[in-house]
């Protein structure tokens, strides 16, 4: 995937205008007059990849300029208001999808936040065409980041679409033009509504109904409207909701029998589900829907109802995703004299009922009202499709050369992808499996099955393993779990890559030729194996009964131990017992997560919980808070239970409910000082003092771990809240000065001040801003999403010698709203492991974050045992030997820069084999 971001680019002059009924070409790099657009060698109209006529515009980003298609003249932008889609085609020569932006101003936006800019545009190899809804720009953050606000088309300054620095990339624009869709084929008497809120689009041929379109005789819209939503997928038109207590629309055909079409379902937004214990439809006061849903109804049928239903190459998400999910109900009804149709959608136990479209028309034009349907339904699949390419990674392998049997197995090291199109690349057909570990050590081995013919009922099997002098290792000490792949989305764009992601359990694997399975191997060696050298194998078991393929495991025991990973916090963000708590039924089967949670973190090498459920202020009296600690007693009795007993953060989790939202915006003091008045009669700072400090002699009596409490999420500028920030942190620090809070954010644009005040800055930081807690007497945190290695391993270790004192990988549980189809929220997932029917699902990285902590651990051993040979005299040579390895092992590792910990795959081998010789050696 190439990735490119969002900056400013000049493109001016005037323009050559080509008019149709209902379209409007800026430009079709056909005219002399075009030649305005050129600029220099990066953007040249050229004789080649035209969709029509001979020529196109060709941009090319040659690593560090912005080179692109922009438009500012004052009369072409007046154009832009009268159109209600902008589009051009393009065409990507790259054999991936290359992401690009559209950027947008009126005379309100001067900086990033006031502007429309959409970063995770994708043009998919060959052919496709950008399609830029103009009826819903809005500009990337306000005051408020949930307050966006349309721009104001009528004031319209500039509009861009460009590449950005990053890798070499081409693409070629041509027929840059303005539309007005005219959206569903004409039917009479058809009416279609599009339900959102007032800043979101309307889809093209639909009516916008949104929170201040309120029913007026001879119109449409909502009895008192409510909760309105924008999650954004798939489209326009499905992606958007409203909701009130009714709506109704006066139908210009009058009275008859009618088809009504509607949507009332839709996809989450961060994190949040949708759901509801019961839901009914009444349309003109007839119910036509009564439907109920309990916790394992919810988890079968919505929440994990693609978990099994693997993602495949070529896969139609539209087909096997959406469709299923938002599906398109079908009533008939009768409307009165009056003409008015009434639709209300009730539930209880949930969000509250929701409409995301709806078309009507009556049914003495039924045929065409079907074409009509089936046409809408073909512009948006086509469009989908258009938008979200999914591509497979690059094949990093030939096939194998002819090869006798049924299916090749082979070995890869564990920092690098089998993918669904691997082949075995060099040795690894024939070198077996390597594990090597210290007693106790939990570590992990990863195999690929290449098939040559069609299977199903495959079984896998490891053998006990035969070590020195009798010894085994049993085959119980070793899991296997298949690599089951995702259409992962790429961040924020519209672009997925088809990877292998989490690890499920499984009894029987079904082998396709042309799709290669991974498997992953945890080995859990004993604490009391032998050292030495062990054998076995891995067997794959056809429905015959007959091993198909045998894979040799050589299998190394140290003579040493491992030390605990305990002087600094190793954490995860995002704790949960998964996201079913809202229904009754599911409450203990919650907390059954939520250990099985705890157990995954510690075997994953964390020393601390981070997340988790909440306290509620119930009140206060005579100056004392009254607070149930129901629920954080049993976490934390979790957690002691597992040794997560460093420091652990409240960070999506394990805070106190004031009863209103602790604001941090730019009114942030006034806002919580009368929020605090008005429910407790006692100003916010005195809350702050008696609230936490109830917590902590809680957390004494009740010994909990320690914790820092979360306060700050990104003060940014445009946002207006640098400096009511920094007084909020100072009422906390300065109100309950034995609680630890935390703050996420960077230093710059005034934040600087932050490090001095807040007990826990947790931020990427750079050497400059370590010292600068560490000078104020506070402590640096830092977090990172992603599942690297390298980052909690070798730069953690270097990072601490800096003053560094915790770590937090992201999203622990931080899933979509639908787990299993990532499109469906408003970002990519963070998930370390996905929630699921069998239980748990770790990622592949989040077992490369497990490795990278057993690399700090093995870092640390050695110093300890460097330490101890200076200490007691002895072993001079090898302690020698050691400090110098380690000395010249982090010499490349830069503070400022995590990813100067990373190794190559077959580095990372050696590092380790490096590491166990010095053990070895000083242990000896």
């Amino acid at each position: 995937m190439i990735r490119i971001a969002a900056i400013a680019l000049v493109v001016l002059g005037t323009f050559a205008l080509h008019a149709a009924d209902s379209k409007f070409v800026i430009a079709d790099f056909e005219q002399d007059a075009d030649k305005k657009y050129e600029s220099g060698e990066s953007v040249k109209i050229v004789a080649e990849h035209a969709k029509s006529g001979t020529h196109s515009l060709k941009i090319a980003e040659n690593g560090n300029e912005y080179p692109g298609l922009g438009f500012d003249d004052k009369a072409l932008m007046k154009k832009f208001a009268e159109f209600n889609v902008f589009r051009v085609d393009i065409f990507n020569p790259q054999d991936e999808p290359v992401l690009f932006t559209a950027s947008a101003g009126d005379a309100k936006s001067t900086n990033y936040g006031t502007r429309y800019n959409n970063d995770g545009l994708a043009a998919k190899p060959g052919w496709s065409t950008l399609t830029i809804n103009l009826t819903g720009l809005t500009r990337s953050s306000s005051n408020n980041a949930n307050e966006r606000q349309k721009l104001d088309s009528s004031t319209l300054q500039f509009f861009k679409v460009f590449i950005c620095p990053g890798k070499k990339v081409t693409l070629y624009f041509d027929d840059a033009r303005l539309e007005n869709d005219a959206g569903l084929p004409k039917v009479d008497g058809l009416r279609a509504f599009d339900f959102g809120p007032s800043n979101s689009p309307v889809y093209t041929g639909f009516e916008g109904v949104n929170e201040k379109t309120v029913y007026a005789p001879g119109g449409f819209g909502w009895h008192s409207p409510t909760r309105h939503g924008h999650p954004g997928n798939p489209d326009d038109l499905g992606g958007d909701y409203g909701t009130g207590d009714y709506f109704v629309a006066d139908l210009k055909t009058g009275a008859g029998k009618y088809v009504v079409n509607i949507c009332i379902d839709t996809f989450g937004e961060w994190q949040s589900t949708p759901h509801f214990t019961h839901r009914t439809m009444e349309i003109n006061d007839q119910k036509v829907l009564d439907e109920s849903m309990d916790g394992e109804a919810f988890l079968n049928k919505v929440y994990f109802r693609y978990e099994d239903d693997e993602d495949t190459p070529g896969m139609d998400l539209w087909e096997r995703r959406v469709k299923p999910a938002l599906p398109i109900r079908q009533y008939e009804t009768e409307v009165g004299a009056d003409g008015k149709l009434k639709v209300s959608v009730e539930t209880q136990g949930g969000w509250p009922g929701l409409i995301t479209f709806m078309v009507v028309y009556p049914k003495a034009k039924e045929a065409e009202g079907k074409t009509s349907m089936e046409a809408l339904e073909k512009m948006r699949k086509d469009a989908f499709n258009n938008l979200i390419p999914l591509s497979l990674p690059k094949p990093d392998g030939p096939a194998p050369k002819p090869y006798k049997g049924s299916v090749i197995g082979f070995a890869r090291a564990i920092d690098s992808d089998i993918n669904c199109n691997s082949a075995p690349i060099g040795d690894e057909m024939t070198k077996g499996v390597d594990i090597a570990a210290a007693p106790g050590e939990r570590t992990a081995a990863q195999v690929g099955l290449y098939p040559l013919m069609a299977f199903d009922g495959v079984k896998v099997a490891v053998t006990d393993m035969s070590g020195p002098d009798g010894a085994k290792i049993p085959s119980t000490a070793f899991t296997v779990r298949k690599e089951r792949n995702f259409a992962k989305r790429q961040g924020g764009s519209n672009s997925g890559l088809l990877l292998p992601m989490m690890l499920q359990r499984f009894d029987t694997l079904t082998l396709t030729p042309g799709f290669t399975r991974g498997l992953w191997i945890t080995a859990n060696v004993p604490a009391d194996a032998k050292a030495g050298d062990y054998s076995g194998s891995l067997n794959i078991i056809g429905p015959d009964k007959q091993n198909h393929c045998i894979i040799h495991i050589q299998t190394r025991v140290y003579p040493f131990t491992l030390d605990k990973a305990d002087d600094i916090t190793v954490s995860c963000t995002g704790t949960t017992g998964g996201h079913w708590n809202v229904y009754q039924d599911l409450h203990e089967r919650w907390w059954k997560a939520a250990d099985e949670a705890m157990l995954d973190q510690a075997e994953h090498g964390m020393n601390a919980v981070t997340g988790g459920p909440g306290m509620t202020l119930k009140g206060v009296k005579d100056g004392k808070p009254e607070i149930d600690f129901t629920d954080a007693d049993r976490w934390m009795e979790l957690a002691v239970k597992h040794g997560l007993t460093m420091r652990g953060d409240a960070y999506q989790g394990f805070d106190v409910n004031l009863g209103f939202g602790r604001s941090q915006n730019k009114d942030c003091m006034q806002t919580n000082d009368q929020n605090s008045q008005k429910l407790y009669g006692v100003p916010f700072a005195e809350l702050i003092k008696i609230v936490y400090g109830a917590v902590e002699a809680h957390a004494k009596e009740k010994h909990w771990p320690p914790r820092s409490y979360y306060l700050l999420d990104e003060p940014r500028p445009e946002f207006g809240n640098i400096e009511s920030a920094l007084k909020l942190t100072e009422l906390h620090a300065q109100s309950a000065p034995e609680t630890k809070f935390s703050g996420y954010y960077s230093g710059g644009d005034g934040r600087d001040a932050y490090f001095k005040v807040m007990p826990i800055t947790i931020a990427h930081h750079s050497e400059a801003s370590i010292k600068a807690c560490r000078d104020a007497g506070k402590e640096a945190w830092t977090y990172s999403g992603g599942g690297a290695r390298y980052d909690i391993g070798r730069w953690l270790f270097f990072a601490k010698r800096k003053g560094l004192t915790g770590f937090l990988r992201n999203g622990y549980e931080y899933t979509n709203s639908d787990p299993y189809y990532d499109f469906s929220d408003t970002e990519g997932s963070w998930a370390q492991v996905y929630p699921g029917k069998r239980g748990l699902a770790d990622t592949i990285g989040w077992e490369r974050t497990a490795e990278g902590v057993n690399d700090y651990r093995y870092l640390k051993t050695l110093q300890a045992r460097i330490d101890a040979a200076r200490k007691d005299g002895k072993h001079a040579a090898e302690a020698d030997a050691a400090e110098k390895f380690l000395q010249e092992t982090l010499k490349p590792i830069n503070l400022d820069h995590e990813d100067s910990g990373a190794l190559k795959p077959e580095q990372w081998v050696e590092f380790r084999a490096e590491l166990a010789k010095h053990l070895t050696a000083l242990t000896k």
